[in-house]
């Protein structure tokens, strides 16, 4: 529950993207910031008539 809340916090007052970056690049990992959203369903895109674009980085 705790950490839910923190990620959301981070969300919401747009740090995610800052502590993600320092966190896992101390572990060796690569982090991109379009993995905070989820691809849009092609299906989707299709059906919105235009509306709809892909998440950047998918």
């Amino acid at each position: 529950m705790y950490y839910a809340r923190q990620e959301s916090n981070l969300k919401r007052t747009d740090q995610v993207t800052s502590v993600m970056m320092s966190h896992l690049t101390e572990q060796g990992y690569n982090f991109s910031s379009y993995r905070l959203v989820y691809p849009i369903p092609q299906r989707e895109i299709d059906v919105s008539y235009g509306i709809l674009t892909q998440n950047k980085g998918y």
